[in-house]
């Protein structure tokens, strides 16, 4: 039986830390276009959530390339040996 390869996609990943950030960026560029001095509470939190996820996003990239990177460097020690 042939071995089945999973494979993920940087360029997919990076496009979804893209996609969080620019709608972070919306938002504040909504907030500072907004001609009232007040920000209401729920803005607030749902920029705050959005840049919670963002980051969430981000860091969950930066854990699967380095989880990736090391299994990879572990399978090229195995080969010189």
């Amino acid at each position: 039986m042939a071995r089945q390869h999973e494979s993920f996609s940087i360029d997919g990943m990076l496009d979804m830390v893209n996609d969080s950030f620019k709608e972070v960026k919306e938002m504040l560029a909504d907030i500072k276009t907004k001609k009232s001095e007040e920000v209401s509470i729920g803005q607030m939190f749902e920029l705050q959530f959005k840049m919670n996820n963002a980051s969430q996003i981000s860091e969950m990239n930066t854990a699967v390339i380095a989880a990736s990177n090391t299994a990879i460097l572990s399978m090229t020690r195995n080969l010189k040996q």
